[in-house]
């Protein structure tokens, strides 16, 4: 086994500034693929919709209100659910709250 290199899906991925995670889901409705990915410093999620041949379908882009780290999602029919971990910042704790996205 060897590493292939870094792809970034045809040129849909933008060197430094998207992030893609390794655990993305299949809708077994639409047979589609549905990622995401967490730009730090903006604290902006992007969530990505592709077909069985990696053609972009839709992606979508939200600014969170408050600092996140995001690890895993799950996928119904109407909605991505995230579940965050709390975070300290300077002392105080943010609290734990989840992520409800019609999609």
């Amino acid at each position: 086994m060897e590493t292939l290199g870094e792809w970034d899906i045809n040129g849909i991925l933008k060197k430094g500034n998207d992030c893609f995670s390794p655990q993305p889901r299949i809708d077994v409705t639409t047979q589609r693929m549905i990622n995401f990915g967490l730009h730090d410093p903006t604290q902006t999620l992007t969530i990505w919709e592709f077909d069985n041949q990696w053609n972009l379908k839709q992606k979508h882009q939200f600014k969170l209100l408050q600092p996140s780290t995001l690890h895993t999602f799950a996928i119904t029919k109407n909605f991505i659910i995230f579940a965050t971990s709390p975070i300290k910042i300077n002392g105080n704790l943010e609290f734990f709250f989840f992520f409800f996205f019609f999609f």
